[in-house]
C-alpha cells in the first residue's frame, strides 16, 4: 500500500500529490443544552445529561467508525486529522473533604478514538497516532443518588492526527486555547495538534483543530469564544510557521453563509485574508456539489446539510500559489453523505462529512 504524499520530486518537477483526510467523529449526542445549564444544578442537570448519554449509547459508535476507517483504507491518505475522537467513562460522583464531588470510575464506556485504532489494527492498515491533545474533561451526573454516589459519566474531547507509516515526523506540538467557555464547576475547553516533516529541505506543517461552535449568533457569548480562539489560531499557532502549512478542521465558520447568518463567523475569512487557499474552493468539481458539510441528523430524515464548517486550508510561500495560477493543483472530495456511506443499521457515519484532498505543486516548495 503506498499513499499519495510525495509533493514534489528532488528535480522540482511535478510528482504524486499528498493526500490528507479530516473528520469529525461525532461524539455521539447533543451537547447543545448542556451550554445553557448551571451544572451545579442537579435538578437541571441530571434528566439533560441522561438524555444526552442515552444519545451516545443509541449513536452506536463501533459500527460509525467502520465506515470511517473503510474510507481511510479506500482513500489512503498521509495525514489523518480527527475531531471529537471522544472516550466515555461509567462511574459515580462521590463528595470529598472540600465539600466538592470526585468521580470515581467504575467501568469503561464507548471511546471513538480506541474504537478507530482498534478497527484500523483490525485491517492490518499502516497508520498510528501522531500526536493526541486531550480538550474538555467533564464528570456529568446522570442519575439520582445512589448507596455508591451519583451515578455519572465522563467526557474526555480529544483532537487526534494520525500519519501514514511511510510519513516521519520531525517535530510535533499540541496546545489548548486561552478562550473557553464556563460551565460553573468545569470549563468546555478547545485545543489543536501539530505534525511536522521535511520535505525538499523545507518544514512541512500539519495542523489540526476544532474551533468552539458559533452560538446562536452574534451577540451569543458563545460566538464571542469561538472568535477568540480563531483569533488564537491565526496568531498564535500558524503564524509563527515557516514553509508549507495544511490547516485541517472543524473551524465553525460557515463559508457558506453570508454575515447576517447565525452560522457564520469572520475566522473563516480571517484565514483566507492571511494568505491561505481553501482547497476545496479552488479544486474542480461537479457543478451539484456544494461542499457543506454539517450537519446531517440520523433521527430527522428530512434534514440535510447546510453549513461549510469543515475545512482542508493551504498556505505556502510558493509565489505561483499566492499569485493564484494553481489550477490543476488540487483536488478534493465530500466524503460519508451518501446513502451507501450509512452502516448496515442505516446510520451515518458521522454528523460531518469528511474532505478528503489532495495536493499537488510544482517546483520546490519552501
Amino acid at each position: 500500500m503506498t499513499p499519495d504524499f510525495t509533493i514534489v520530486s528532488g528535480n522540482g518537477e511535478h510528482s504524486a500529490p499528498l493526500s490528507v483526510y479530516t473528520q469529525n467523529l461525532w461524539l455521539g449526542g447533543d451537547t447543545g443544552p448542556l451550554f445553557r445549564l448551571d451544572l451545579s444544578n442537579l435538578s437541571q442537570v441530571i434528566p439533560a445529561t441522561a438524555q444526552f448519554w442515552a444519545e451516545v449509547q443509541a449513536s452506536n459508535i463501533d459500527e460509525r467508525v467502520v465506515e470511517i476507517v473503510r474510507e481511510l483504507e479506500d482513500r489512503k491518505p498521509a495525514v489523518v486529522a480527527l475531531q471529537e475522537a471522544v472516550g466515555y467513562e461509567t462511574g459515580a460522583l462521590i463528595p470529598n473533604a472540600e465539600g466538592g464531588l470526585d468521580f470515581v470510575a467504575q467501568a469503561p464506556g464507548p471511546d471513538l478514538l480506541q474504537a478507530t485504532v482498534a478497527e484500523i489494527e483490525a485491517r492490518g492498515l499502516p497508520y498510528s497516532v501522531a500526536v493526541i491533545q486531550p480538550t474538555t474533561t467533564i464528570a456529568l451526573p446522570i442519575g439520582p443518588p445512589g448507596a455508591t454516589g451519583l451515578p455519572a459519566i465522563t467526557v474526555q474531547d480529544r483532537v487526534v492526527m494520525l500519519t501514514h507509516d511511510d510519513v516521519e515526523p520531525i517535530a510535533t506540538d499540541r496546545g489548548l486555547y486561552e478562550a473557553r467557555i464556563p460551565l460553573g464547576p468545569a470549563e468546555f475547553v478547545r485545543g489543536w495538534v501539530r505534525m511536522t516533516i521535511e520535505h525538499d529541505g523545507a518544514p512541512l506543517h500539519f495542523v489540526a483543530t476544532h474551533l468552539e461552535t458559533q452560538g446562536s449568533g452574534p451577540t451569543d457569548p458563545i460566538r464571542y469564544i469561538h472568535e477568540l480562539q480563531g483569533a488564537e489560531l491565526q496568531h498564535s499557532v500558524l503564524s509563527a510557521l515557516d514553509g508549507t502549512t495544511v490547516l485541517m478542521g472543524d473551524l465553525n465558520s460557515d463559508a457558506a453563509a453570508d454575515p447576517s447568518s447565525r452560522t457564520w463567523t469572520p475566522t473563516y475569512g480571517n484565514l483566507i485574508d492571511a494568505g491561505f487557499l481553501d482547497v476545496w474552493a479552488t479544486a474542480p468539481k461537479p457543478s451539484r456539489e456544494d461542499g457543506v458539510t454539517c450537519c446531517q441528523e440520523d433521527g430527522d430524515p428530512a434534514r440535510t446539510p447546510d453549513q461549510r464548517i469543515d475545512f482542508v486550508l493551504l498556505r505556502t510561500a510558493q509565489e505561483s500559489v499566492d499569485a493564484g495560477h494553481h489550477r490543476g493543483w488540487f483536488r478534493a472530495d465530500i466524503v460519508g453523505t451518501k446513502e451507501a456511506d450509512r452502516t448496515p443499521s442505516g446510520l451515518w457515519p458521522s454528523d460531518h462529512a469528511g474532505i478528503v484532498a489532495s495536493i499537488r505543486l510544482p517546483g520546490r516548495m519552501r
